[in-house]
């Protein structure tokens, strides 16, 4: 069983001493193992909500305690869990079962299949490299229509329009890019396809102040492809879906929270206008904008969204997995420390080398000021 360590919050060691409790103080049994979440509850930084909220774990969680302090809010004491931050006495229950944690989410619903290249473990086809993809005004010309599903994209012997179609590819191959003419792109020898038929991924340099191993997202708000990178060496990318009617915000932002499900919704005058429940893998930037999940659409590569920046779940996965903060297992949610989250740059052709803005969209003169 783990005893309580002897030190309490930066107090001296005789009040640390009239602070400590134990779990005989709580009317645990002897027989304590773990401490169980009773609900969905949030962590925070230090006892009495000192520091603000780290974070939220989820209900029926088993958890590492260091130790208890006794406190005078409603809480009357706090407890110090593993791997870190400290909960509110009430919101957990004695288990004689051992520490033990769920991975969250515990299910991701289905959703479309994912574009995603891992450019680590499998070499694209070349810098730059694109995905095939039905452009999006043939979507939208289609609507209420009945398809199939998404049509061929075709390839033509030349730079043109009118010339002859040799083959089609499926839509998301990925192609390499060899050249750039007249609207057209050579995938091959004698095998052109028409821009607007593809999705293209070229790489960027880092944003002044990350490091050199420091892990950060790029995002082409025209081309819809969203690139993780270790400092200046690309790992993964991957079809995104941005701001449709009111767009996605460029700039350069730092991720404030992570959170492994959530739910979205619009409240209108006339009650909800969407309501998503089950949100995956969101990576919270700026106020009402965040990297996510979306397993209601497959229209990837295309604008879909209300303004969020969305991939297909196991895309999004993969981004949410390489991004600070860390969160641990069990947890719903954790918040990042100031100046610490993983960087995210939002940028479109009309702004290029977007400026660094704040968590509520206040500009900023660069990531020492967040």
């Amino acid at each position: 069983m783990l005893v309580c360590l002897s030190v309490a919050l930066g107090l001296p060691a005789s009040a640390a001493a009239e602070r400590e409790l134990t779990i005989s103080d709580l009317d645990w049994p002897a027989s304590t193992r773990s401490a169980r979440t009773r609900t969905t509850a949030k962590v925070y930084r230090g006892a009495e909500k000192e520091g603000g909220r780290l974070g939220k774990v989820a209900k029926g969680q088993r958890l590492t305690w260091t130790r208890i302090v006794k406190t005078r809010d409603r809480c009357r004491a706090w407890v110090e869990i593993e791997p870190r931050g400290w909960m509110c006495a009430k919101d957990l229950a004695p288990s004689e079962d051992a520490p033990t944690a769920t991975a969250m989410p515990r299910k991701v619903l289905p959703g479309a299949a994912p574009s995603g290249v891992d450019l680590v473990a499998d070499d694209p086809p070349g810098w730059p490299f694109g995905w095939a993809l039905e452009p999006q005004k043939w979507r939208r010309r289609d609507q209420g229509k009945k398809r199939r599903g998404p049509r061929p994209t075709p390839v033509r012997a030349d730079a043109r329009a009118d010339a002859e179609v040799v083959r089609t590819l499926e839509p998301r191959t990925v192609v390499a890019v060899l050249e750039v003419r007249d609207g057209h792109v050579r995938i091959g020898e004698g095998e052109w396809v028409a821009e607007t038929h593809l999705r293209i991924a070229r790489r960027q340099e880092p944003p002044a102040g990350v490091g050199a191993d420091e892990p950060w997202i790029d995002v082409d708000l025209d081309q819809q492809v969203l690139i993780s990178y270790r400092g200046e060496t690309p790992v993964f990318a991957a079809l995104i879906s941005s701001g449709r009617r009111n767009g996605t915000p460029t700039g350069i932002y730092r991720v404030r929270s992570k959170q492994a499900e959530t739910r979205m919704r619009d409240r209108g005058d006339a009650g909800d206008r969407w309501d998503r429940r089950h949100v995956p893998f969101v990576l919270r930037f700026r106020n009402r904008y965040a990297v996510h999940g979306a397993y209601w659409h497959d229209r990837f590569g295309n604008q879909e969204s209300v303004g969020c920046v969305t991939l297909a779940p196991e895309d999004a996965r993969r981004v949410y997995e390489s991004a600070g903060p860390e969160i641990p297992e069990g947890w719903l949610e954790a918040h990042a420390d100031e100046g610490a989250g993983t960087v995210v740059r939002i940028r479109s052709e009309a702004d290029p080398d977007p400026a660094w803005y704040d968590y509520d969209g206040k500009r900023v003169s660069g990531p020492d000021e967040r």
